[in-house]
């Protein structure tokens, strides 16, 4: 019989990985070429401010449908990767400013939820 510490235990990495925290079909939705934990990123995102109940980030992020996630090479340097996050989402007049134009701080929070998800994919440990 083998001891307790003999035994295989899953790295915490390992078992953080294997949770699937959406169904195939909502990542099968999401098109481009990143792997699935990287397409969960910003769906994740999403779901935090979707669960904030009184906030201008809830409103928005329920609004916004994630069409496209993909892992691309520098064109200026083939040895680099980009990543790419096409959303959608259609702009209403609780987003515009007193001019009618997109709200600053609306722009800043779609740009700043999506700029994450590949400088976390590229540094990660392959």
């Amino acid at each position: 019989m083998a001891s307790p510490s003999a035994r295989s235990v899953p790295s915490a990495q390992s078992a953080v990985r294997s949770v699937r925290l959406f169904d195939d079909d909502v990542i099968a939705a999401v098109a481009g070429n990143a792997p699935r934990e990287v397409k969960e990123i910003p769906l994740k995102w999403l779901a935090i401010f979707r669960a904030r109940k009184v906030s201008f980030a809830n409103s928005i992020a329920h609004r916004i449908k994630v069409v496209e996630v993909s892992v691309v090479n520098n064109p200026d340097d083939q040895h680099r990767i980009e990543g790419k996050v096409v959303c959608e989402i259609d702009v209403t007049e609780d987003m515009l400013n007193e001019s009618g134009y997109l709200h600053e701080g609306c722009a800043v929070f779609l740009i700043d939820e999506y700029d994450f998800a590949f400088p976390h994919y590229a540094n990660h440990p392959k």
